[in-house]
């Protein structure tokens, strides 16, 4: 596990780009090590699969090429960054569960906490309004009593 500035609050994080699963390596085994890593260390119910990935990676390593000083150390430390293809993400279930995972455990990292999580904390707007204006509704009337 890498140190990355974006995520040192967390001390750690999953995600699909190589510079945070090791020595650049963006493979399959590397994210399901450190999905392993996070689950033995806070359990399932608490790890998420998020991706992290540029349109157009060859770009991205060009960008960062040309102006490495626009970056974290952690970006530039291993030259062009490896990215895991988002289609391989299809086979997370799969290695998940060959690792011995338990469906509701695969279900709950790949989507099912981050579900979770959001109907716990996230208010329903039931008039068809966007939340935001919902809210704006809200403090405008309340203003108004």
């Amino acid at each position: 596990m890498y140190s990355e500035s974006r995520h040192e609050s967390t001390h750690f994080h999953t995600a699909c780009v190589g510079i945070f699963l090791g020595a650049n390596d963006a493979s399959l085994d590397a994210l399901c090590r450190h999905i392993d890593y996070a689950v033995d260390l806070v359990g399932a119910d608490h790890v998420g699969l998020a991706t992290d990935f540029p349109f157009d990676v060859e770009d991205f390593n060009r960008e960062l090429a040309a102006n490495p000083h626009l970056f974290p150390d952690g970006y530039t430390r291993w030259g062009a960054i490896n990215f895991m293809p988002p289609e391989v993400l299809l086979r997370v279930d799969d290695a998940l569960r060959e690792r011995g995972y338990p469906a509701e455990a695969v279900t709950a990292i790949l989507g099912g906490n981050f579900r979770r999580v959001a109907e716990q904390v996230w208010q329903p707007v039931h008039d068809g309004a966007s939340s935001a204006t919902a809210a704006n509704s809200r403090s405008t009337s309340d203003r108004s009593l």
